[in-house]
């Protein structure tokens, strides 16, 4: 498993992580527990950088739609399933509803950008 593998493997993991730090080819949860693992130089992947890299130009894609996009629950339901997907957002079923508010709340969080 290669590197973008296993950072889109942790961040599935770990829904609710943001980041994660690396050292010695091991994840940690925090900068100090990689720190004090003591195998070399700890580097840190933001669930974002990683979904980038491991989709490509999807999530760049996907995020420009969602944000120029007046109403997410205008959008057609197989569109809507795809974006959820090229976006890595968490979602307990696929109903429209709940991909519905998966977008609008990622939508939302890009107004601070």
């Amino acid at each position: 498993m290669d590197l973008k593998e296993k950072l889109k493997d942790y961040f599935e993991r770990y829904p609710a992580s943001e980041e994660v730090f690396e050292n010695g080819g091991v994840f940690f949860h925090t900068r100090g527990a990689a720190e004090s693992f003591g195998k070399g130089e700890t580097t840190r992947y933001t669930r974002k950088a990683a979904l980038e890299n491991a989709n490509g130009n999807d999530f760049s894609i996907a995020v420009k739609f969602v944000r120029a996009t007046d109403d997410v629950g205008a959008i057609k339901y197989e569109d809507m399933k795809k974006l959820v997907n090229q976006l890595g957002l968490q979602v307990e079923n696929e109903k429209k509803e709940t991909f519905v508010k998966a977008l609008t709340a990622f939508k939302e969080t890009l107004k601070d950008e």
